[in-house]
This record gives C-alpha cells, structure tokens and sequence, in this order.
C-alpha cells in the first residue's frame, strides 16, 4: 500500500511539473526513507506549484519559458535568427506551429500561431491570458475572428475547424526598430 502511494505521488509529479526531476526525486526519497505518505504527498504538489508557476509565462516571459512551452506543447523547437530578433519555431505534436519572438534582451515580445488545433493559451499568453478573455475593447469580425487592440497589448484570432490562427503582441516590450508589420 504504501509502494502505491509513493509511486503515485511520483507519478503525479512527473504529470504536473514535465521535466522537474527535483519533485520526484524528493517524492521518491521521502516515500523510500520511511518519511510519512502525507508528508511525501504534501511536498511533491508544493514543488509541482512552484515548477508550474515558473514555467507558466510565456508572452512577456523570459527566454527559459520557451523551453516550457515546446515541453507543454510536446513540440520541437527551430531558431532563426532575423538581426533585431529571433524567432523560435515550436512544432508542436498536433501539428500546429507556434512562433515566439524574442528581443536580444531575451524577453518574449509576440507570439504567433497557425494549425489544426488552438494551442493552450493560457501556457502560450502568460500574463497576457486575462486581458485576451477580459478585454472590453474586442471586435468580432465573424468567423469567429476576433481582435483586441489596446496601447499594451494587441491581439487578432481567428480560422475555422481544423484552420486557427492567431497573434498576440506586447508593443512595449519590442526591440527599438521593431513594428507590428515584422511579425509574420
């Protein structure tokens, strides 16, 4: 009984924190030491809110929650380079392509998307997420598009099933020389 539970915890470590190593091996060294379950089980869902609130950002985030979002997405990750800033490409499993813009300064300022299936936006907008589903000031342009245009932060969705894209920008964070119309 108490094996079961110890790898259940361990199990749901790896579920909600990805790569955090660090959760499950507290989880496994304190179920294998004779340390309480309830202690056990108490400590790995603390670690796995902590890894879940760094990796969380990505719109506005640094350049680590990148690597977040190719792990949450389970996608591959392509880099190009274009002068002002970079482009990392994530492939995602689904097929959808997702594009994330990073200034020299490594802040994410825009991200884009395009394939069969919406990514998760709460992962891919960050901070972003409440004015994207808060925003007073959207436009519906039918077929479900759909644009939200405020001084920090600009957003267009739309597509039709199995066809989405979208963009999500912060204008405050781009690099000095960098306009909406670079952000393909």
């Amino acid at each position: 009984m108490r094996l079961r539970s110890c790898r259940m915890a361990c199990g749901l470590a790896r579920a909600y924190c990805g790569s955090a190593n660090a959760a499950v091996a507290l989880a496994n060294h304190l179920c294998y030491t004779g340390s309480m379950k309830l202690i056990a089980l108490t400590l790995t869902g603390c670690m796995c809110l902590i890894c879940s609130c760094l990796a969380s950002a990505s719109l506005g985030g640094n350049l680590a929650t990148i690597q977040a979002d190719a792990i949450h997405a389970s996608a591959t990750v392509r880099v190009n380079h274009m002068g002002k800033f970079s482009v990392y490409e994530l492939e995602a499993s689904s097929g959808t392509l997702i594009k994330e813009y990073v200034s020299p300064a490594g802040v994410v300022f825009a991200v884009t998307w395009d394939g069969p299936l919406l990514p998760d936006l709460r992962q891919l907008l960050g901070d972003y997420f409440g004015p994207f589903t808060n925003s007073a000031n959207t436009r519906h342009t039918g077929l479900g598009s759909r644009i939200i245009h405020q001084p920090a932060f600009i957003a267009r969705t739309g597509g039709h099933m199995r066809a989405l894209f979208g963009r999500a920008l912060a204008p405050p964070l781009f690099p000095q020389g960098v306009s909406t119309e670079d952000i393909e």
